[in-house]
């Protein structure tokens, strides 16, 4: 579903993933320095772990003794879905939000890269404009799209139509050398699969998932717009890579074993794959990336869980027939100085993509959560230490091509700015830009309603609002269905004409819709009478019920606007703090807060130095609850100077110690200080 025609350069300090698309055109840096493994490990067999294939380009301090690895792990941050942004569809110059074809353009359901131009680049195009059709991604037959529509964009939207997008498809040159222009059938050579997952993976990786929209400059950014923003900024993305690059579309085996014969296909080694997963997700509990296809195809996913399932040790003797190699060999072929076997099934866990949503995909991640088994062979030589490994049976052909882990963003598109990326994720985080503490009126239904089985009318609810007021910039929907397939579910909100889609058939055989939706259709409209949820199952065998459901109306008008408060503020006198090297217990300063008020809002300043923000956790406690601020988060940055805007204390009391604690949670001899910090409380 997606390649990147760049280049992923490979060094031991930084690497960048960089391209148009999701696949990448394998590494360049193979004559770099790199470390070689530890004399036991540096073996002379047909596996020997290079500068490509050593575990070492992770990371010098990695344990690969068998028996002291961790056989499972699960990632601490959280890796978020998103789509890859495709290159055929004008990667993030798509217009998303719209529906049907004949539906107007307005400036709310412009693209995220048209959405950044109109709040940050000073465009800002007339009525005549919004007019133009773009190319038809999805109807590349049809001709009555308007050149102009290219000529009138923004820089930032012009600039991604013309290097990320679809220019090739309709630039009136020949672009893939076939003899033919703009053809329809293969788009002139674009192919559907190019998109940006090559910046998707590292963003969700090292950034916290959106939260909120938010309005800035008079234009609303959705969670899905911010996504693309970032992933702007991941492309390229500095990293470090382990494995070569597969380009054969047609991979030659061994006839009689199925072994791949090219190393660059056959790689990831299974021993550096194990090695990195037991350190990684085992021991580390960090995320990392993986190509997830071994041919010329590349599949960029964050890899979120690890597990070996059975491990049993065999002789030389299993092994061979394992390998299917014939029955007269007596001598293990491939590495030498191998002093055991074993035979290992292992599982990784890892995320996949979503369509582009107001919402964020964190509550139901595991919607998002799929999983490849590998069946390999283990080599252990001296000191019971993992020297390579023989990929067996399906995993021949069904392994990562390469793995690797991002380091930072590397920020190259020339018309978006970092900076305003990183501060619309913050408001994101912080509860988006749209009526803050506004006044909102809550309704909820009466009675739970069964969901009829395979039936397309389905079932309606109603909450009949009796107040006379207009709706303001969002209406959040509640809802609490029981279902045992929630992929076979629609489920709409319907007032007057208006309809929006809260669910439209995702998440599989995933069990109960258990969450809040965040609509934005009925802007401006009376709120006043029937509301209705329409809930179908179009589908055979499953059945459940709607149990609740419940309306928060954002009141238009003045109401919009928080009632002035009062504020109290305190700066830290403890500073600076000095943050050890991988001390998991972090450090810790506190100011002490005399004032016995309730919280309404908190407003956390703080100024961190450090040699590497990537290993730091900064968390906010107080009253029994901690707020995470920060989690691992900017890679090799070596500053957090951000007010943070945490909810998870409002409604308790302002009284007593505001602990801040900074930890670094991994051993790379990175240390630091917490310069300074302060409290904004709103009571």
């Amino acid at each position: 579903m997606r390649s990147l025609r760049g280049i992923v350069w490979v060094a031991l300090a930084a690497a960048f993933v960089a391209g148009v698309g999701c696949e990448s055109a394998g590494p360049a840096g193979d004559g770099a320095a790199v470390q070689d493994p530890p004399a036991e490990q540096a073996v002379v067999g047909r596996e020997k772990w290079n500068s490509t294939n050593s575990p070492t380009v992770f990371s010098n301090t990695l344990e690969y003794q068998f028996s002291k690895l961790p056989k499972e792990g699960r990632a601490d941050n959280q890796p978020w879905p998103d789509t890859y942004w495709p290159t055929y569809e004008d990667s993030i110059n798509v217009r998303w939000q719209l529906g049907s074809s004949g539906e107007a353009v307005t400036r709310d359901k412009l693209s995220p890269a048209e959405k950044y131009d109109l709040a940050f680049n000073g465009w800002n195009p007339d009525d005549a404009f919004l007019k133009l059709k773009p190319y038809s991604s999805s109807n590349c037959a049809d001709k009555s799209w308007d050149k102009d529509y290219y000529t009138k964009l923004g820089p930032a939207a012009k600039w991604t139509a013309q290097n990320k997008g679809n220019w090739d498809a309709h630039n009136g040159y020949d672009d893939d050398g076939d003899g033919k222009t703009d053809e329809c059938d293969d788009r002139d050579g674009v192919e559907t699969w190019w998109g940006l997952c090559h910046a998707w993976v590292p963003a969700a990786i090292l950034e916290k998932e959106p939260q909120k929209p938010v309005t800035h400059n008079g234009v609303r950014f959705e969670v899905a717009d911010i996504k693309a923003l970032l992933q702007a900024m991941y492309d390229p993305s500095s990293a470090r890579l382990v494995g070569g690059r597969c380009n054969d579309k047609e991979v030659k085996r061994d006839e009689k074993t199925g072994r791949i014969l090219a190393d660059q296909c056959r790689d990831v080694n299974p021993g550096t794959y194990h090695v990195l997963m037991a350190n990684y997700l085992g021991k580390m509990k960090k995320a990392i990336a993986e190509d997830r296809t071994y041919d010329y195809q590349v599949w960029n996913q964050p890899i979120i869980a690890w597990k070996v399932d059975s491990v049993k040790e065999i002789t030389t003797k299993e092994a061979i027939k394992l390998l299917g190699l014939p029955a007269t060999t007596t001598k293990y072929p491939h590495t030498t100085g191998v002093k055991k076997l074993y035979e290992v099934y292992s599982t990784t866990s890892y995320i996949t993509e979503s369509n582009a949503s107001t919402q964020p995909f964190t509550a139901e991640i595991d919607n998002y959560t799929r999983n490849d088994q590998y069946h390999y062979i283990l080599e252990i030589g001296s000191w019971g230490k993992i020297i390579g490994g023989e990929w067996l049976g399906s995993s021949h052909t069904n392994h990562p091509d390469f793995l690797w882990l991002p380091l930072a963003a590397g920020g190259s598109h020339p018309h978006i700015d970092w900076s305003d990326v990183k501060m619309l994720l913050e408001k994101s985080l912080s509860g988006g830009g749209d009526d803050p503490s506004g006044v909102v009126k809550e309704y909820a239904s009466t009675g739970a309603l069964d969901i009829p089985d395979n039936n397309a009318t389905g079932v309606t609810g109603t909450i009949s609002v009796p107040d006379t007021f207009n709706v303001g910039s969002k209406v959040d929907v509640e809802l609490d269905i029981t279902h045992t397939y929630i992929g076979d579910l629609t489920v709409k909100l319907v007032k007057g004409s208006k309809t929006a889609t809260l669910h439209n058939k995702t998440g599989g055989s995933a069990r109960d819709i258990k969450k809040t939706f965040t609509v934005t259709d009925f802007g401006g409209e009376a709120a006043e009478g029937d509301w209705k949820l329409v809930v179908t199952d179009t589908a055979n065998a499953d059945t459940g019920k709607v149990n609740s459901w419940r309306l928060k109306i954002a009141v238009a008008g003045g109401g919009d606007t928080p009632p002035a408060g009062s504020t109290i503020t305190a700066a830290a006198t403890d500073c600076p703090v000095a943050i050890k090297d991988n001390t998991p217990a972090g450090s810790n300063s506190t100011i002490t807060v005399a004032e016995d008020k309730t919280v309404k809002s908190v407003k956390v300043k703080v100024n961190i130095t450090h040699s590497y923000i990537g290993s730091l956790v900064v968390k906010l406690t107080h009253g029994g609850k901690t707020a995470t601020l920060h989690d691992q988060a900017g890679a090799d940055g070596t500053s957090i100077n951000t007010t943070f805007g945490p909810a998870d204390f409002n409604g308790g009391s302002s009284k007593g110690a505001w602990v801040l604690n900074a930890a670094d949670i991994d051993a790379y001899d990175d240390t630091g200080n917490i310069v300074g910090w302060s409290l904004e409380i709103g009571y």
